[in-house]
Protein backbone atom coordinates (compact mmCIF):
# COMPACT_ATOMS: atom_id res chain seq x y z
CA UNK A 1 0.00 0.00 0.00
CA UNK A 2 2.88 2.54 0.98
CA UNK A 3 4.51 1.89 -2.01
CA UNK A 4 1.49 2.24 -4.04
CA UNK A 5 1.09 5.61 -2.36
CA UNK A 6 4.62 6.79 -3.43
CA UNK A 7 4.17 5.37 -6.77
CA UNK A 8 1.11 7.77 -6.72
CA UNK A 9 2.65 10.63 -5.12
CA UNK A 10 5.18 10.29 -8.10
CA UNK A 11 2.78 10.32 -10.94
CA UNK A 12 0.87 13.24 -9.78
CA UNK A 13 4.02 15.20 -8.87
CA UNK A 14 5.18 14.57 -12.25
CA UNK A 15 1.90 15.30 -13.97
CA UNK A 16 1.34 18.80 -12.77
CA UNK A 17 5.42 19.40 -13.38
CA UNK A 18 5.57 18.88 -17.23
CA UNK A 19 1.84 21.26 -16.52
CA UNK A 20 3.10 23.77 -15.35
CA UNK A 21 6.15 23.64 -18.20
CA UNK A 22 3.65 23.56 -20.77
CA UNK A 23 2.11 26.53 -19.17
CA UNK A 24 4.97 28.29 -19.46
CA UNK A 25 5.19 27.71 -23.14
CA UNK A 26 2.05 29.21 -23.38
CA UNK A 27 3.00 32.30 -22.03
CA UNK A 28 0.44 30.94 -18.91
CA UNK A 29 2.61 32.21 -16.16
CA UNK A 30 0.02 32.16 -13.20
CA UNK A 31 -0.77 28.33 -14.20
CA UNK A 32 2.52 27.60 -14.36
CA UNK A 33 3.27 28.68 -10.86
CA UNK A 34 0.39 27.23 -9.29
CA UNK A 35 0.85 23.90 -11.28
CA UNK A 36 4.57 23.49 -10.18
CA UNK A 37 4.07 24.50 -7.02
CA UNK A 38 1.84 21.42 -6.56
CA UNK A 39 4.06 18.99 -8.44
CA UNK A 40 6.74 20.01 -5.75
CA UNK A 41 4.29 19.59 -3.22
CA UNK A 42 3.29 15.76 -4.34
CA UNK A 43 7.24 14.84 -5.15
CA UNK A 44 8.49 13.31 -1.44
CA UNK A 45 12.10 15.24 -1.94
CA UNK A 46 11.46 18.35 -2.72
CA UNK A 47 8.24 18.16 0.04
CA UNK A 48 10.72 17.64 2.34
CA UNK A 49 12.79 20.61 1.08
CA UNK A 50 9.87 22.64 1.28
CA UNK A 51 8.92 21.72 5.09
CA UNK A 52 12.38 22.23 6.25
CA UNK A 53 12.39 25.58 4.42
CA UNK A 54 8.97 26.96 6.01
CA UNK A 55 9.60 24.92 9.21
CA UNK A 56 5.98 23.70 9.76
CA UNK A 57 4.76 19.81 9.58
CA UNK A 58 2.55 19.02 6.58
CA UNK A 59 -0.88 17.11 7.05
CA UNK A 60 -1.82 14.93 4.34
CA UNK A 61 -5.06 16.64 4.46
CA UNK A 62 -2.38 20.22 3.89
CA UNK A 63 -1.26 18.21 1.01
CA UNK A 64 -4.70 17.57 -0.33
CA UNK A 65 -5.96 21.14 -0.46
CA UNK A 66 -2.68 22.66 -1.76
CA UNK A 67 -3.06 20.38 -4.99
CA UNK A 68 -6.53 20.93 -5.56
CA UNK A 69 -6.42 24.54 -5.14
CA UNK A 70 -3.19 23.93 -7.48
CA UNK A 71 -5.43 22.58 -9.96
CA UNK A 72 -8.36 24.88 -9.69
CA UNK A 73 -6.42 27.84 -9.44
CA UNK A 74 -4.12 26.95 -12.08
CA UNK A 75 -6.94 25.95 -14.67
CA UNK A 76 -8.81 29.32 -14.47
CA UNK A 77 -5.85 31.41 -15.13
CA UNK A 78 -5.19 29.12 -18.38
CA UNK A 79 -4.87 32.06 -20.95
CA UNK A 80 -8.12 31.62 -23.29
CA UNK A 81 -7.96 32.41 -26.89
CA UNK A 82 -10.92 34.55 -28.06
CA UNK A 83 -13.80 32.66 -29.93
CA UNK A 84 -14.00 35.65 -32.42
CA UNK A 85 -10.44 35.64 -33.30
CA UNK A 86 -10.83 31.98 -33.64
CA UNK A 87 -13.78 32.30 -35.86
CA UNK A 88 -11.63 35.03 -37.68
CA UNK A 89 -9.38 32.74 -38.66
CA UNK A 90 -11.45 30.53 -39.36
CA UNK A 91 -13.75 32.22 -41.84
CA UNK A 92 -10.35 34.14 -43.40
CA UNK A 93 -8.93 30.61 -44.07
CA UNK A 94 -12.30 29.59 -45.76
CA UNK A 95 -12.79 32.76 -47.71
CA UNK A 96 -9.23 32.52 -49.16
CA UNK A 97 -9.63 28.98 -49.80
CA UNK A 98 -13.05 29.90 -51.76
CA UNK A 99 -11.29 32.45 -53.65
CA UNK A 100 -8.25 30.02 -54.88
CA UNK A 101 -11.11 27.51 -56.37
CA UNK A 102 -13.15 30.40 -57.74
CA UNK A 103 -9.84 31.50 -59.85
CA UNK A 104 -8.60 28.09 -60.84
CA UNK A 105 -11.99 28.15 -62.41
CA UNK A 106 -11.46 30.67 -64.16
CA UNK A 107 -7.86 29.47 -65.65
CA UNK A 108 -7.66 27.51 -68.68
CA UNK A 109 -5.18 24.88 -70.23
CA UNK A 110 -4.46 25.34 -73.95
CA UNK A 111 -4.95 22.29 -76.73
CA UNK A 112 -2.32 23.19 -79.47
CA UNK A 113 0.86 24.58 -80.81
CA UNK A 114 1.65 27.62 -82.77
CA UNK A 115 -1.90 29.54 -81.79
CA UNK A 116 -1.60 32.63 -83.09
CA UNK A 117 -3.27 35.52 -80.52
CA UNK A 118 -5.10 38.37 -83.21
CA UNK A 119 -6.13 41.73 -82.40
CA UNK A 120 -9.98 40.68 -83.44
CA UNK A 121 -12.31 37.71 -83.23
CA UNK A 122 -11.27 36.36 -86.67
CA UNK A 123 -8.23 35.57 -88.93
CA UNK A 124 -8.75 39.11 -90.90
CA UNK A 125 -7.88 40.64 -87.78
CA UNK A 126 -4.09 41.34 -87.68
CA UNK A 127 -1.92 39.17 -85.22
CA UNK A 128 -0.13 40.29 -82.46
CA UNK A 129 3.63 41.35 -82.34
CA UNK A 130 5.60 39.61 -80.14
CA UNK A 131 8.19 43.24 -79.52
CA UNK A 132 10.52 41.45 -77.04
CA UNK A 133 10.84 38.35 -79.29
CA UNK A 134 10.82 40.59 -82.36
CA UNK A 135 13.73 42.90 -80.96
CA UNK A 136 15.48 39.75 -79.85
CA UNK A 137 15.81 37.70 -82.77
CA UNK A 138 15.93 40.72 -85.48
CA UNK A 139 12.98 39.21 -87.12
CA UNK A 140 9.34 39.46 -86.67
CA UNK A 141 7.73 37.26 -84.13
CA UNK A 142 4.16 36.89 -83.09
CA UNK A 143 2.56 36.23 -79.93
CA UNK A 144 1.63 32.69 -79.86
CA UNK A 145 -0.30 30.69 -76.97
CA UNK A 146 0.22 26.21 -76.92
CA UNK A 147 -0.24 23.50 -74.21
CA UNK A 148 2.41 25.18 -71.85
CA UNK A 149 0.14 28.33 -71.19
CA UNK A 150 -2.41 29.32 -69.08
CA UNK A 151 -4.97 31.78 -70.02
CA UNK A 152 -8.08 33.57 -68.71
CA UNK A 153 -10.86 34.62 -70.75
CA UNK A 154 -11.76 38.39 -71.21
CA UNK A 155 -14.64 38.26 -74.08
CA UNK A 156 -16.22 35.63 -75.77
CA UNK A 157 -17.62 36.04 -79.67
CA UNK A 158 -18.82 33.44 -81.25
CA UNK A 159 -15.97 31.11 -81.66
CA UNK A 160 -13.12 33.03 -80.90
CA UNK A 161 -12.25 34.34 -77.14
CA UNK A 162 -10.13 37.25 -76.45
CA UNK A 163 -7.61 35.56 -73.76
CA UNK A 164 -4.89 36.86 -71.95
CA UNK A 165 -1.92 34.61 -70.93
CA UNK A 166 -1.47 34.18 -67.26
CA UNK A 167 1.28 31.57 -66.97
CA UNK A 168 3.84 32.05 -67.56
CA UNK A 169 3.66 35.25 -65.72
CA UNK A 170 6.06 37.54 -67.87
CA UNK A 171 3.85 37.05 -70.81
CA UNK A 172 0.72 38.53 -69.26
CA UNK A 173 1.48 41.89 -70.25
CA UNK A 174 2.47 41.46 -73.80
CA UNK A 175 -0.22 38.02 -74.61
CA UNK A 176 -3.25 39.61 -75.15
CA UNK A 177 -6.01 38.88 -77.77
CA UNK A 178 -8.30 36.44 -79.54
CA UNK A 179 -7.37 33.15 -80.23
CA UNK A 180 -9.84 30.34 -81.79
CA UNK A 181 -12.60 29.17 -78.62
CA UNK A 182 -11.88 25.36 -79.64
CA UNK A 183 -8.31 26.12 -78.32
CA UNK A 184 -9.08 26.38 -74.91
CA UNK A 185 -9.72 23.98 -72.62
CA UNK A 186 -12.75 24.61 -70.68
CA UNK A 187 -14.46 21.74 -69.13
CA UNK A 188 -12.66 18.72 -66.93
CA UNK A 189 -14.17 15.88 -69.33
CA UNK A 190 -11.94 17.20 -72.23
CA UNK A 191 -9.06 15.91 -69.85
CA UNK A 192 -10.21 12.38 -69.48
CA UNK A 193 -7.72 10.18 -70.56
CA UNK A 194 -8.52 6.62 -72.51
CA UNK A 195 -7.97 3.34 -71.13
CA UNK A 196 -4.26 2.41 -72.12
CA UNK A 197 -4.40 -0.17 -75.08
CA UNK A 198 -1.78 -2.47 -74.64
CA UNK A 199 -1.98 -3.49 -78.15
CA UNK A 200 0.09 0.24 -78.61
CA UNK A 201 3.26 0.43 -77.26
CA UNK A 202 5.93 -2.18 -75.20
CA UNK A 203 8.17 -1.58 -72.72
CA UNK A 204 11.44 -2.57 -73.80
CA UNK A 205 13.54 -1.44 -70.69
CA UNK A 206 13.63 -0.13 -67.11
CA UNK A 207 15.38 0.81 -64.69
CA UNK A 208 14.36 2.55 -61.72
CA UNK A 209 16.19 3.87 -58.50
CA UNK A 210 14.77 4.52 -54.92
CA UNK A 211 13.22 8.06 -55.75
CA UNK A 212 12.52 7.98 -59.59
CA UNK A 213 11.41 5.49 -62.28
CA UNK A 214 12.80 5.13 -65.90
CA UNK A 215 10.89 3.38 -68.95
CA UNK A 216 11.83 2.72 -72.31
CA UNK A 217 8.82 2.81 -74.33
CA UNK A 218 8.43 0.74 -78.20
CA UNK A 219 5.33 2.82 -79.49
CA UNK A 220 3.84 0.12 -81.96
CA UNK A 221 1.28 2.36 -83.31
CA UNK A 222 2.83 3.04 -87.12
CA UNK A 223 0.77 6.37 -87.81
CA UNK A 224 1.10 9.27 -85.21
CA UNK A 225 1.51 12.72 -84.35
CA UNK A 226 3.05 14.98 -81.73
CA UNK A 227 -0.67 15.20 -79.95
CA UNK A 228 -1.32 11.66 -79.80
CA UNK A 229 2.48 10.94 -78.03
CA UNK A 230 1.71 13.49 -75.57
CA UNK A 231 -1.52 11.93 -74.89
CA UNK A 232 -0.09 8.38 -75.05
CA UNK A 233 2.44 9.78 -72.34
CA UNK A 234 0.02 11.11 -70.13
CA UNK A 235 -2.21 7.77 -70.31
CA UNK A 236 1.30 5.39 -69.68
CA UNK A 237 2.21 7.90 -66.63
CA UNK A 238 -1.72 7.59 -65.09
CA UNK A 239 -1.36 3.73 -65.31
CA UNK A 240 2.33 3.06 -64.72
CA UNK A 241 4.74 5.56 -62.84
CA UNK A 242 4.22 5.43 -59.04
CA UNK A 243 6.57 7.65 -58.46
CA UNK A 244 8.61 10.53 -60.40
CA UNK A 245 9.36 9.09 -63.57
CA UNK A 246 10.92 9.65 -67.06
CA UNK A 247 9.29 8.34 -69.99
CA UNK A 248 11.36 7.75 -73.05
CA UNK A 249 9.85 6.71 -76.79
CA UNK A 250 11.20 4.63 -79.61
CA UNK A 251 9.50 3.23 -82.53
CA UNK A 252 11.80 0.48 -83.03
CA UNK A 253 13.33 -2.47 -80.62
CA UNK A 254 16.60 -2.03 -82.69
CA UNK A 255 17.39 0.84 -80.64
CA UNK A 256 17.36 -1.16 -77.23
CA UNK A 257 21.30 -1.80 -77.24
CA UNK A 258 21.87 1.54 -77.70
CA UNK A 259 19.94 3.05 -74.78
CA UNK A 260 22.54 3.16 -71.97
CA UNK A 261 25.83 4.08 -74.51
CA UNK A 262 26.85 6.93 -73.26
CA UNK A 263 28.70 8.87 -74.89
CA UNK A 264 26.99 7.83 -78.38
CA UNK A 265 29.50 7.77 -81.55
CA UNK A 266 28.40 9.62 -84.38
CA UNK A 267 26.66 6.61 -85.89
CA UNK A 268 25.29 5.47 -83.32
CA UNK A 269 24.16 9.52 -82.68
CA UNK A 270 22.56 9.56 -85.59
CA UNK A 271 20.37 6.17 -85.34
CA UNK A 272 19.64 7.52 -81.62
CA UNK A 273 18.03 10.72 -83.33
CA UNK A 274 15.86 8.59 -85.83
CA UNK A 275 14.38 6.39 -83.83
CA UNK A 276 13.73 8.31 -80.45
CA UNK A 277 11.17 9.84 -80.93
CA UNK A 278 10.38 11.29 -77.39
CA UNK A 279 10.95 12.00 -74.39
CA UNK A 280 9.29 13.63 -71.06
CA UNK A 281 10.98 14.23 -67.65
CA UNK A 282 9.59 14.04 -64.44
CA UNK A 283 10.45 17.69 -64.02
CA UNK A 284 8.48 18.82 -67.04
CA UNK A 285 5.45 16.50 -67.92
CA UNK A 286 3.66 18.75 -70.26
CA UNK A 287 6.97 19.30 -72.66
CA UNK A 288 5.83 17.89 -76.04
CA UNK A 289 9.12 16.24 -77.30
CA UNK A 290 9.63 15.30 -80.85
CA UNK A 291 12.48 14.10 -82.04
CA UNK A 292 14.64 15.58 -79.26
CA UNK A 293 17.90 14.54 -80.79
CA UNK A 294 17.34 15.80 -84.01
CA UNK A 295 19.42 19.34 -83.27
CA UNK A 296 22.41 20.85 -84.32
CA UNK A 297 24.12 18.06 -83.46
CA UNK A 298 23.04 15.96 -85.64
CA UNK A 299 22.89 18.48 -88.51
CA UNK A 300 27.18 18.62 -87.76
CA UNK A 301 26.67 14.81 -87.94
CA UNK A 302 25.03 15.07 -91.44
CA UNK A 303 21.92 13.46 -90.62
CA UNK A 304 19.63 13.47 -93.62
CA UNK A 305 16.13 11.86 -92.08
CA UNK A 306 14.34 14.89 -90.62
CA UNK A 307 11.37 14.37 -89.22
CA UNK A 308 11.04 17.89 -88.27
CA UNK A 309 11.78 20.96 -89.47
CA UNK A 310 15.50 20.62 -90.22
CA UNK A 311 17.73 23.21 -87.51
CA UNK A 312 19.34 26.22 -89.82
Amino acid sequence: MNLNKLNLKWIVGSILLLAGLAAIKHGGYISAIFYLFGGLICLPPTFKVIEEKIKFPLQTWHKYIIVINSLIIGGIAIPKTPHSVISKEKNTGNEVLRMEKQADKLIFDIKGEHIIVRSGAGEQFDKIINTKATGALGKTEYCQVDYTTKVKIIEESGEWTKIQVVEPEWLSSSHIGWIPTKNIIKTKENNVLAELDLSEYEIIKTKHYYDIQNFHILIKKKDFDKEYLHEFTQRFRSKHCTMDCNVVIYDTKLIEPLIDVYPLDKKQYLEMADHLISFSTFDAVEVKSWYPFQDFQYKEYGGKNWKKTPVE
